[in-house]
C-alpha cells in the first residue's frame, strides 16, 4: 500500500473467532446478508498500557468489511486481514462521532484474540 495514505496503527484488544472471520469475509459484498466481525480497538489509553489500572478508550466503527484473509504463520491461528471500514479514529466526543472511510490491514491472532490494525485514507 501507498504509505503516504497511512493514518494510524492501533492495538486490537479483542476480536472475533476464526469461523466468524471467514463468514464475515464470505458475505462482505452480499447486500442481503450481514455478518459483523466486531473488533475492539484501542484508540488510546487512560495511562501507559503497562501500568496497573490502565484502561483503553475504544475506537468506534460504523461498519467493517473483511475483503481478504491470508495465513500469516504455520500455526493456523494468525491471519493478515484487509478490508474497508467506516470509523472514528480521532474524535473522543461520544455524542458526535466523526466517521470516515478507511482501508485497513490487520495482523490478528485468533487464539489470543489480539493484534494490530493499520488504517489508510481512502
Amino acid at each position: 500500500m501507498d504509505t503516504s495514505l497511512y493514518e494510524k496503527n492501533l492495538d486490537i484488544m479483542y476480536g472475533p473467532n476464526k469461523d466468524l472471520l471467514f463468514d464475515a469475509c464470505k458475505y462482505a459484498r452480499n447486500l442481503t446478508v450481514s455478518i459483523p466481525a466486531n473488533f475492539s480497538v484501542a484508540l488510546g489509553y487512560t495511562m501507559p498500557p503497562d501500568r496497573m489500572g490502565s484502561a483503553y478508550i475504544p475506537a468506534r466503527f460504523k461498519s467493517l468489511h473483511i475483503e481478504s484473509i491470508a495465513h500469516e504463520s504455520q500455526t493456523g491461528d494468525v491471519f493478515c486481514l484487509t478490508g474497508l471500514c467506516e470509523a472514528d479514529l480521532y474524535s473522543r466526543n461520544w455524542d458526535n462521532p466523526q466517521y470516515k472511510m478507511y482501508r485497513f490491514e490487520a495482523h490478528y491472532d485468533t487464539k489470543s484474540r489480539k493484534g494490530t490494525m493499520q488504517f489508510f485514507s481512502v
